[in-house]
């Protein structure tokens, strides 16, 4: 901040600007940023860019198209085993929900058997079945877990790579 002519200076004169930030949409779904400065020192962001004069209007319009799912499916073509593994088990993680609570709701049927020994026998089948639930349940999340990670993993790794391609630093 001592030195009036580094970048950073600028970039805080800049932000203490009085002009907010514009979001610009039209029928295409783009962003356009206008940045202004109206300050008129010589220290100002506008002396630090060449063949700009101090008080002159600084505008930076940078088109940003909207994301798309469909793009994102696109890229992660390459991983469609891990995809289709991954909602499968999320979609078996729900259905130990709805036999978890059906078990949990057949259990009370157990309460009004009248022999001792059938309610014994029923109550260790329902205790069998939440073990093996447990169970089933542990592998499932983990399958789901490993095979989204992965897929994400890789569909960050293809995001970075598009991006920094042409990118030299």
């Amino acid at each position: 901040m001592q030195n009036p002519n580094e970048l950073y200076t600028s970039l805080v004169r800049l932000q203490q600007t009085d002009q907010p930030l514009k979001v610009m949409t039209s029928s295409t779904p783009t962003i356009s940023l206008d940045l202004h400065n109206n300050n008129n020192d010589s220290t100002s962001l506008n002396s630090s860019i060449p063949n700009m004069r101090a008080g002159e209007e600084v505008v930076s319009s940078s088109y940003i198209p909207v994301p798309s799912f469909w793009r994102l499916l696109r890229l992660n073509l390459p991983k469609w085993k891990e995809t289709g593994i991954g909602c499968l088990s999320a979609v078996l993680s729900g259905v130990v929900q709805l036999a978890y609570a059906f078990a949990m709701g057949s259990i009370i049927s157990v309460y009004f058997l009248s022999d001792h020994e059938e309610m014994q026998e029923q109550t260790k089948t329902y205790y069998l079945c939440f073990v093996a639930l447990s169970v089933f349940s542990l592998l499932v999340n983990l399958n789901q877990h490993y095979n989204f990670a992965v897929m994400r993993e890789n569909l960050t790794k293809r995001e970075r790579d598009g991006v920094f391609k042409d990118t030299e630093f």
